[in-house]
């Protein structure tokens, strides 16, 4: 591999944002550059003792082994560069590590990560791949491989990675900190509306599942799903701006209690405003804004038309539509499911909805069940759903 073509590869890296999509990257890259048939990355426990694989890098599984184990435990608890070109025949190695992963072990390269002389993980290359050597048939594999030895070179382009990737992962985790709190922060915004309204509370909860599901089912990045997620779970807190006699009125609406009510739009957009939202988050204002727009123009509090509204916009005021027809609200009982998704195709087809989400929203319902996904939206605090 040239290295201009190291250098671009290296360059994304640094550049990476979402965790997962980083440590896929990063092993994958790492393969290429160092020229390895896997590439594993693992990371200090909290008591300082274990160590965990990163799931991207293990194909969505995690193993845990404890200092001195292995190759990688001998690597972690010496800080040293640890190469093998017989792993079955290296005393530091265990057969048992093989046997969990379902792979066969030849040459191996173990490497500590160090940030600020402070070990925080090893990166583990496994199976140098070569033109020439000896012939190791690996099980669960197509065909043989030819592995070789890793070579000194090898570990200097591993040793550049690995100083990429811990920055790249402490930049990573800095931001997934940032974003936890700022999760925390808005869930707990959204408990206040609870406080005042239990109902409008079941319903934030509500609406926010089913827009994170709509959202993943269009294919949707999981950070535009965050975002969903966390403007959803605001989309009413402009209703803290309305008054009581009007939010908790137990009958329909006149005419003046719905212009009232009409202003939380708007409200929640000036409230969100005000904050100072991370990279990736800066739509939420204008989506806890939007959530009342229709396609056909005929929406508030700006009028927009559906190509003036986001995708993003249109799942959450989609979600929000099915959800307080389908649930019991303080001015009228509750219609359940399908009346809702029938009133949301109606209103799709119409030309006030969008109909890819509304289809969207019919396969979530189908595929997880109305009842399963009330049940998930009504754990004890919003927040409790981030993970969902």
């Amino acid at each position: 591999m040239s290295v201009k073509s190291q250098q671009a590869v290296c360059l994304r890296i640094s550049g990476g944002r979402e965790f997962g999509k980083l440590i896929e990257h990063v092993s994958a890259s790492s393969r290429t550059i160092v020229g390895a048939d896997r590439v594993t990355f693992w990371m200090l426990g909290k008591d300082q003792r274990t160590l965990a694989s990163l799931p991207s890098s293990e194909g969505g599984r995690v193993f845990r082994l404890p200092f001195g184990r292995g190759l990688v435990g001998a690597c972690a608890q010496k800080q040293q560069i640890i190469v093998t070109a017989d792993a079955y025949r290296d005393p530091l190695f265990d057969q048992r590590d093989d046997k969990r992963r379902s792979y066969r072990t030849v040459s191996e390269l173990c490497l500590p990560i160090l940030h600020d002389d402070e070990l925080i993980g090893v990166v583990q290359a496994s199976n140098r791949l070569r033109s020439d050597g000896v012939s190791v048939r690996i099980p669960l594999r197509k065909g043989v491989i030819v592995i070789g030895e890793f070579a000194e070179d090898d570990v200097v382009r591993l040793r550049e990675v690995a100083n990429l990737a811990c920055a790249a992962f402490e930049n990573a985790r800095h931001l997934q900190a940032h974003r936890l709190l700022i999760d925390e922060l808005s869930f707990t915004l959204a408990d206040a509306i609870s406080v005042r309204d239990t109902t409008t509370g079941k319903h934030i909860k509500l609406v926010t599942v089913i827009a994170v599901e709509v959202a993943r089912e269009m294919g949707l990045s999981e950070d535009a799903v965050q975002e969903i997620k966390i403007a959803a779970a605001l989309h009413d807190i402009g209703k803290i701006g309305v008054r009581d006699h009007i939010l908790l009125k137990p009958v329909k609406f006149t005419q003046k209690d719905y212009r009232a009510m009409k202003t939380h739009a708007h409200k929640g957009r000036r409230i969100l405003r005000k904050i100072d939202w991370p990279k990736g988050l800066e739509a939420v204002p204008y989506l806890v804004g939007s959530h009342h727009e229709l396609c056909d123009g005929s929406g508030y509090p700006a009028g927009l038309t559906k190509d003036e509204i986001s995708l993003s916009a249109h799942i959450i005021t989609v979600s929000d539509i099915f959800a307080a027809v389908a649930q019991k609200r303080p001015y009228k009982e509750a219609h359940g499911p399908h009346y809702a998704l029938k009133l949301c195709r109606d209103e799709a087809r119409s030309g006030k909805l969008d109909p890819k989400v509304v289809r969207a929203l019919a396969r979530v319902i189908e595929h997880h069940g109305f009842e399963a996904l009330e049940r998930r939206s009504s754990k004890s605090r919003a927040g409790s759903f981030l993970s969902s």
